[in-house]
């Protein structure tokens, strides 16, 4: 496997890790997702939206690395 290859990859994983991290965060904000926070709380606390923030940073690093490739 190439360094591009494994790059490609990486970036497939991270888009699909991505979309479903944030559509999570969509079912939560709509409150059809009862266990990615505490009740009461901000969408901002919850483990949903941390998860699908730094999914977003991994892909938007990933993607900068294939740019230097």
């Amino acid at each position: 496997m190439t360094l591009q290859t494994a790059v490609y990859l990486l970036l497939a994983i991270l888009v699909g890790g991505t979309l479903f991290a944030w559509y999570n965060v969509y079912l939560e904000y709509f409150a059809m997702c009862k266990t990615c926070s505490v009740p009461g709380t901000s969408l901002l606390w919850s483990k949903c939206f941390w998860g699908a923030f730094f999914f977003t940073a991994a892909l938007l690093t990933a993607y900068y690395i294939k740019t230097l490739i």
